[in-house]
């Protein structure tokens, strides 16, 4: 379903490339939890995360009371969908649509597409779950024993930004060191 990844990042853009197509949607979002503000009062995000299987907004609440939580056009309609590692809820696939409500079939789809998708993430290893794409290119540089000027280079990032993404990655993995990050499992 989703072609083979290499890496958190590939896999996240294949996957991506392909979900406008699979769900003949406007819009496409793969985000991690780690990266995720809140679910404020949005009741979609809120059963979502209660219930960790992919729902659409008419599964939650009618159309009106949807129209004034999202005015956005381009967000109509919601879908989402569960990432899952370990067992435990880390990020969602969520596509959008302006016309046309998502249906049961989209609903198994979505469940399928998320199986697959969290299944790669767990074959890449879970030593870097919970950490957003470009992180897990840091960490990967780091992995490869590239210094921060030479990850920054590579990565068209300055070499602060650098190093406050290795804080990030440090904190989320629970490693304190270069040393660590590279052995970590």
């Amino acid at each position: 379903m989703i072609p083979a990844a290499s890496n958190r990042a590939e896999l996240i853009r294949h996957l991506e490339d392909s979900l406008v197509e699979w769900f003949r949607a406007t819009r496409n979002k793969v985000f991690f939890l780690a990266d995720f503000e809140g679910y404020g009062d949005n009741p979609l995000a809120r059963a979502f995360q209660a219930e960790e299987t992919a729902l659409h907004e008419a599964q939650v609440v009618d159309n009106a009371t949807w129209r004034r939580l999202c005015p956005r056009a381009d967000h109509g309609h919601v879908l989402i969908g569960p990432l899952l590692e370990g067992g435990k809820l880390v990020g969602a696939v969520a596509v959008t649509r302006e016309e046309g409500g998502f249906e049961d079939q989209d609903v198994r789809l979505m469940n399928r597409v998320c199986l697959h998708a969290s299944t790669r993430l767990a074959e890449l290893g879970p030593e870097l779950s919970g950490l957003t794409p470009r992180e897990t290119e840091v960490a990967a540089a780091v992995r490869r024993g590239l210094r921060n000027r030479e990850i920054a280079g590579l990565l068209g990032l300055s070499e602060y930004t650098v190093k406050q993404m290795l804080k990030s990655v440090f904190r989320k993995l629970g490693v304190s060191s270069r040393t660590q990050l590279v052995s970590a499992r």
